[in-house]
């Protein structure tokens, strides 16, 4: 037993190894000189530290292509469409969870489908909407569209997620004279409230990575998000891979950190709804 232990912790550590590694070489790279990071033999540890790849990164210094404008842009539309889209997914996912009526169960099956739906496939059709309402190149056609694309998903989970909550607590609720509204803020909410914040953070993560219609929808640097600057930096005769790194280390840290914060409510969420009795 202890060896079968030693071998299954060995083979996760390799394993955790080999997925960190990419980012690790590309955190390391972030503070190399752009002639160290060709360097043959490679180096593993730069020789000559330095920040002035995040100086030009954040356009601190030689303001050219940098992520700093990319990154505001993002936190926005991120925050604002993750907003948008608990709002409106707590109250449908809660009528749809607890409310049983003859089209529940098409409903739930069409938000599944459209939550699957390739992005790729509707690339047209939305950019020619967006052309004829005059929502090109603004921010808010990007938050209409993520909007649009993670809301089938969050009601779904959300309203599969708010079934694990036991029925009798809400009746003891209308017993005291709790109405449908009361219910959902002052009980169901708050029990599964890391479910709320896993679909939060999933939503944000979606938003803030995404990359294809942020491409189609904006063109001026005023729009563009964090994730297209970061692909600008790669040019045909010439790609500034210091830089780039730096940019796309900087691109990485919110996520990162919500993560870390939330953590806990995110495991807790996870095994929401796993055992019920």
């Amino acid at each position: 037993m202890r060896l079968k232990g030693f071998l299954v912790r060995f083979f996760l550590i390799m394993f955790f190894m080999w997925i960190l590694f990419p980012y690790l070489w590309m955190l390391i790279s972030s503070f190399k000189f752009q002639n160290e990071i060709f360097r043959m033999p490679p180096t593993f540890l730069p020789s000559k530290p330095t920040l002035q790849n995040y100086g030009q990164a954040l356009d601190m210094i030689e303001p050219i292509s940098g992520i700093s404008r990319g990154l505001r842009n993002s936190t926005i539309v991120a925050i604002i469409s993750t907003t948008i889209v608990l709002l409106l997914s707590i109250f449908a996912g809660y009528g749809l969870g607890r409310t049983k009526f003859f089209l529940r169960r098409p409903l739930l099956m069409s938000m599944l489908f459209l939550g699957t739906l390739p992005a790729i496939v509707l690339v047209l059709p939305i950019y020619l909407l967006m052309q004829s309402a005059n929502f090109l190149d603004k921010k808010s056609s990007l938050i209409i569209v993520y909007t649009a694309f993670n809301l089938p998903f969050a009601v779904w989970l959300l309203s599969v997620l708010f079934q694990s909550v036991p029925y009798e607590i809400e009746e003891a609720g209308t017993i005291d004279g709790c109405t449908k509204l009361g219910l959902l803020l002052r009980i169901v909410l708050p029990l599964s409230l890391p479910a709320v914040v896993i679909v939060g953070v999933i939503v944000f993560l979606n938003c803030w990575n995404e990359f294809l219609f942020a491409l189609i929808l904006g063109s001026s640097p005023a729009v563009k998000t964090a994730p297209v600057l970061l692909s600008e930096m790669k040019s045909i005769h010439y790609t500034r891979w210091s830089v780039m790194t730096a940019g796309a280390v900087l691109q990485t840290l919110p996520p990162l950190i919500i993560v870390l914060i939330l953590q806990k409510f995110i495991v807790r969420g996870l095994t929401l709804g796993a055992v019920r009795g």
